[in-house]
C-alpha cells in the first residue's frame, strides 16, 4: 500500500503522550489529562484504517482475481506476524529470564496476546507491564477483522462499520467493573472509526470530499468537548474513546486530502516521522526504560548522580528509549520486515 505522509508524525504524537502519561503519572495534572488514553486510541484509528484499507483490497483482488480466501488470510496474518512479533516475543524472554513471579504468573496472557483480559479480571495493572493490554487488543484485532471484512457482503459493510463503532461506544456502560475500557468490544469503535475512512476511499470515493466537509464541520464541537474535559470539566457519560478517534479520524483525512496544511506540514517534520517510524520499540520499551534503569544502581549498590536526581534523568531516559528503539529497528525489525516481499498473494 502505498506510503501516507504524515501518519508517522501522527504515530509519534500518539506515543509521546502515552510516554509523558506513564513517565508523570505522579503529576496530578497529567495524569488527569489521560493523555496515555488518547494516543492509544489515535494509535488503534490509525491501525484501523490502515489494516482495513488493505483487506479491502484483499477483498477486490478474492473478487476480480481469483485469489483464494485462505491464501490472501495467510498473507495478512504472515505480514503482520513478522511486524510484531519479533521484538515482542524477544522482550516478553528477557522479561520471564530477569523478573520475579508476579510476570510469571501472566506468562500465559503475555504469550497469547490476551493480557488486557488478564489485566481485567485482576483488576491491575501488574506493574511496568500494563502497556501490553493494548497490544493484546491490536492483535486479536487483527487475527478477527479479516474474517467479518472477507464474510460480510459488501453492500453490509457500512452497516457493520456504524454498528461496531454504536457497539464499542456502548459496552462500556454496560460493566461495572473499572478497567472495562482495555476489553476489546470496548475498544472496537476506534478501529472501525479508522475503517470508515478506507471504505469510503475505496467503495465511496466520490464521497471523500462530502466526508471530508462532514468531519471538517464535526471537529469544531468536538475539540470544545474534548479540552472542556482535558482541563477538567467532569462531562458525565463523556464518550472518550469515541471522540478522540473523530478527531483521529479527522487528522488522517487531512494526511491524505489537505498535504497543504499547516498540521500536516507539523506532522510531516523529520523528527516527527523519525520517532514515527520506530514508534512500536517506543512504546513498547518505554516503561522500562525507568525501572531497569534503577535496579541497575540499586543492584550494584552505587548512588545515582545528584543531576540524575532531578528532572534532566528524564532526558537521559529519552535518548535512552530513542538509542535502544532505533537499534532495535536496525539489529531486529528491519531484517525481519524484509521478509514481506517474500509475502503475496500472486
Amino acid at each position: 500500500m502505498k506510503y501516507i505522509k504524515g501518519l508517522d508524525g501522527l504515530r509519534a504524537i500518539a506515543v509521546l503522550l502515552v510516554i509523558v502519561s506513564h513517565w508523570f503519572a505522579f503529576v496530578p495534572f497529567i495524569h488527569g489529562m489521560l493523555l496515555g488514553k488518547i494516543g492509544v486510541d489515535v494509535f488503534f484509528v490509525i491501525s484501523g484504517f490502515l489494516i482495513t484499507k488493505i483487506l479491502f483490497h484483499n477483498r477486490i483482488a478474492i473478487k476480480e482475481k481469483g485469489v483464494s480466501i485462505f491464501k490472501s488470510l495467510s498473507v495478512f496474518i504472515g505480514k503482520r506476524t513478522v511486524r510484531i512479533f519479533p521484538i515482542y516475543y524477544l522482550l516478553v524472554l528477557f522479561l520471564y529470564l530477569s523478573n520475579g513471579d508476579e510476570f510469571r504468573d501472566g506468562i500465559v496472557y503475555y504469550l497469547t496476546y490476551t493480557s488486557n483480559y488478564y489485566f481485567y479480571n485482576t483488576q491491575s495493572w501488574h506493574g511496568f507491564v500494563g502497556h501490553f493490554w493494548s497490544l493484546a487488543v491490536e492483535e486479536q484485532f487483527y487475527l478477527f477483522w479479516p474474517l467479518f471484512i472477507f464474510f460480510i457482503k459488501q453492500r453490509y459493510l457500512f452497516l457493520f462499520l456504524i454498528f461496531t463503532i454504536v457497539l464499542g461506544s456502548a459496552y462500556p456502560y454496560f460493566l461495572s467493573q473499572s478497567m472495562t475500557s482495555i476489553l476489546t468490544l470496548s475498544c472496537v469503535n476506534a478501529f472501525a472509526i479508522g475503517a470508515l475512512l478506507s471504505y469510503v476511499l475505496v467503495y465511496k470515493p466520490s464521497y471523500t470530499q462530502l466526508f471530508y466537509n462532514f468531519l471538517k464541520v464535526l471537529t469544531y464541537p468536538l475539540v470544545v468537548v474534548f479540552l472542556l474535559q482535558l482541563f477538567g470539566l467532569k462531562i458525565p457519560y463523556y464518550p472518550h474513546r469515541l471522540i478522540v478517534s473523530l478527531l483521529t479520524l479527522r487528522l488522517i483525512l487531512l494526511c491524505v486530502e489537505a498535504p497543504n496544511t499547516y498540521i500536516f506540514k507539523f506532522l510531516n517534520l523529520k523528527v516527527l516521522r523519525f520517532i514515527g517510524k520506530i514508534s512500536y520499540g517506543i512504546y513498547l520499551y518505554h516503561n522500562f526504560i525507568p525501572s531497569y534503569w534503577n535496579r541497575i544502581f540499586r543492584v550494584n549498590q552505587i548512588e545515582q548522580p545528584q543531576l540524575l536526581q532531578g528532572g534532566f534523568k528524564y532526558i537521559v531516559y529519552f535518548v535512552l528509549l530513542l538509542l535502544i528503539s532505533y537499534a532495535s529497528w536496525i539489529l531486529i525489525e528491519q531484517p525481519f520486515l524484509k521478509l514481506k516481499k517474500h509475502l503475496t498473494n500472486e
